[in-house]
């Protein structure tokens, strides 16, 4: 792999990645955030997770594009890649605009707690609104599913849905983890301990609930995928491809361990905390680590998938690479 090569799958790496992050920070937004919200979060700190929400989702979508840019000139098929980076550039600049950056009120009033405070209370988000951030988030996926999970077969629209789910519930997870350290904590850095916690809990408790189906959604179809892809068990061992594939499942095994310690023995640590059965301050800490840890081996899984997307599947290769 010459250097030019080796910079084009870096520009693959950081456009899946942050496009996985741009769309998962929404999901998370949506799904945990919002779902998690029994009682209102004192006003800095919903102004803060906001402000670092549209701050992130922003530069993911530029990242996502600047990576797609040198694929658009390098494509073998760039009508593909064309129609990937339209469906980049519309669903990130609507979501920017019509999703929760947009018509939260947390960002409209940040500067002013107490118009924020009435902006929450009787302020409702238009039902267009909600349609059109459905439909850019939609779109942010739908960019990701056509980066080459969907390649050439013999069921183009089977395996297109197939990866349609796979990306969303990657996303889920990633782009969740990635929420979890970059938005979450430190939007309630300024509490007191025993307060911080309180707040986490059930934002965490949510978004392992919703990991858990996010995981057996990506092993599905990541399952799926491989069986359409290689086509039997000699081919594993017997093709790069299916050599890359046992990496990429070797670095995604830890991945799982980690995060059933972080739903199993974490979480549960956090929940005793906050009722006075253990430290709060170590419990956070210990969760930050692990789903930085957890993180960084997600990096390393994409960077395989990235590779992996550059050879021809047995399947459709005849059973060889």
């Amino acid at each position: 792999m010459g250097f030019e090569e080796a910079l084009l799958r870096v520009a693959q790496w950081v456009d899946l990645g942050a496009v996985l992050i741009a769309a998962g920070a929404g999901i998370f937004f949506l799904v945990v955030w919002k779902g998690s919200s029994t009682s209102p979060r004192p006003d800095s700190v919903e102004a803060m997770f906001m402000s670092r929400w549209r701050r992130m989702v922003i530069v993911s979508w530029i990242a996502a594009v600047l990576g797609s840019m040198p694929l658009v000139i390098r494509a073998d098929s760039p009508g593909k890649e064309g129609l990937r980076l339209g469906l980049l550039l519309i669903g990130g600049l609507t979501w920017l605009v019509a999703g929760p950056g947009g018509w939260s009120p947390a960002v409209r009033h940040s500067s002013d707690p107490a118009k924020h405070a009435r902006g929450r209370q009787g302020d409702p988000v238009p039902l267009l609104s909600w349609m059109l951030a459905v439909g850019a988030l939609s779109a942010l996926l739908l960019s990701a599913a056509l980066s080459g999970h969907a390649r050439g077969s013999s069921l183009p629209f089977p395996n297109l849905l197939v990866a349609l789910i796979h990306v969303t519930a990657a996303a889920a997870w990633v782009g969740g983890l990635v929420s979890l350290v970059a938005l979450a904590f430190p939007a309630m850095r300024d509490q007191a301990e025993t307060d911080r916690a309180a707040l986490l809990v059930p934002v965490v408790a949510r978004f392992s609930d919703v990991a858990v189906w996010a995981v057996f959604a990506i092993v599905a179809s990541g399952t799926y995928s491989a069986w359409m892809e290689i086509r039997g068990l000699h081919a594993v061992t017997a093709s790069t491809y299916g050599l890359v594939f046992l990496a990429k499942l070797a670095a995604f095994v830890p991945v799982l361990a980690l995060g059933g310690v972080n739903n199993r023995w974490t979480k549960p640590r956090l929940m005793r905390a906050v009722r006075g059965q253990a430290a709060a301050g170590s419990s956070l800490r210990l969760l930050r680590r692990l789903i930085a840890l957890e993180i960084a081996l997600i990096a390393v899984v994409l960077g395989l998938t990235v590779f992996l997307l550059q050879l021809s599947p047995p399947a459709l290769a005849g059973g060889s690479s």
